[in-house]
């Protein structure tokens, strides 16, 4: 029968499975693709944009700081606004852990929950049950039944976020990725008038408005420490790298390839997942950062060792100084106590 995290899910498939064993039925699962399943998938591939809200992640990073707390899994959550690469979703979604928070354990989790206010009593209430610790983000509400309790729970002093306006926003797409869609559809659209499709003047006057609505902001204010190791010369690994996989390489270009046969090109997300583990086994923490970050910290810690900026853009392949001064050139993130700063003599 196999196993599942929700209980009434559970039943019906027991249900189903002893019925078919009284009339000597034998049934088997198939994969059905999901343009032919539209009635099941209909509820996973229907969402309003206008109910995910989230935190601002920069926010939440900072009250998790302030809390010493790492959680590994938001629990109310959906494949638009997740803060975590693990969550539970409050309705049916492809790539959520579990549907529904509240048909799982919570006592051995650390989690993240921002409920509707509507089922904060029943957050609050599963906790207490299960004796479970985690980050929950509620109203200053006192006048609320379900306040007072919830002030006995703390743990710790809570983090009050001030209001403004970047404290939640929508998840949706930004000024690159509209601009993105413009630079195509110009491509195969021509207007009567003769212009382009991305350049008429009301597609000019829209993208103007967009970019003041989301503007292209720098991903991180900070980047991780980069350390210098003299025995980890680049170009003398790649050289080795060249000679232990030629004779796998075949006719293949491509410079990486995968460990496990047939020993293909491997694709972009296989090396960004290679260097998120990298990053992770040298301490860096990857849930704030990825794998593109190392762009940034690279460049700008030759640049605090002197390099000038002609040479980095050189080597990066920037033309214009502005975009590494906007996106890329960021003072290295430090977690260093005042004691140790002190005593540390740099």
């Amino acid at each position: 029968m196999g196993t599942s995290h929700s209980q009434a899910c559970n039943t019906i498939g027991k249900n189903i499975w002893e019925w078919c064993i009284d009339r000597h039925i034998w049934i088997s699962a198939a994969y059905l693709p999901g343009k032919l399943n539209t009635t099941a998938d209909a509820e996973s591939r229907n969402f309003d944009v206008h109910l995910e809200w989230m935190l601002d992640n920069n926010i939440l990073r900072e009250s998790l700081k302030t809390l010493h707390f790492e959680p590994e899994i938001d629990l109310f959550a959906s494949r638009l606004n997740n803060q975590f690469p693990r969550y539970a979703a409050y309705k049916p979604d492809p790539n959520a852990e579990i549907i529904d928070a509240f048909t799982m354990q919570w006592g051995s989790l650390k989690f993240y929950a921002f409920p509707l206010f509507s089922v904060i009593p029943l957050v609050l209430s599963k906790m207490c049950k299960e004796k479970a610790e985690g980050i929950v983000v509620i109203p200053d509400w006192p006048t609320q039944s379900w306040y007072p309790k919830a002030m006995q729970m703390l743990q710790r002093p809570p983090v009050h976020l001030k209001a403004r306006k970047s404290l939640l926003h929508l998840p949706g797409l930004s000024y690159s990725g509209v601009n993105t869609a413009r630079s195509a559809l110009s491509t195969i659209l021509g207007l009567e008038d003769g212009f382009k499709c991305g350049e008429h003047p009301l597609v000019c006057r829209f993208m103007k408005g967009v970019f003041e609505l989301k503007p292209a902001l720098p991903k991180y204010k900070e980047v991780w420490q980069f350390k210098g190791d003299e025995k980890l010369c680049v170009v003398e690994h790649l050289k080795e790298y060249l000679k232990r996989t030629q004779q796998l390489r075949g006719e293949h270009t491509q410079f990486f390839l995968s460990f496990i046969k047939p020993y293909h090109p491997v694709t972009k997300d296989s090396i960004s997942r290679w260097v998120k583990s990298v990053l992770q086994q040298a301490g860096v923490d990857v849930t704030k950062y990825t794998a593109h970050s190392s762009r940034a910290a690279t460049t700008s810690h030759t640049k605090r060792k002197g390099m000038s900026l002609q040479d980095i853009m050189k080597t990066a392949g920037w033309t214009s100084a502005t975009t590494f001064e906007k996106f890329y050139h960021k003072p290295a993130e430090t977690s260093k106590t005042f004691g140790q700063t002190v005593m540390s003599g740099d």
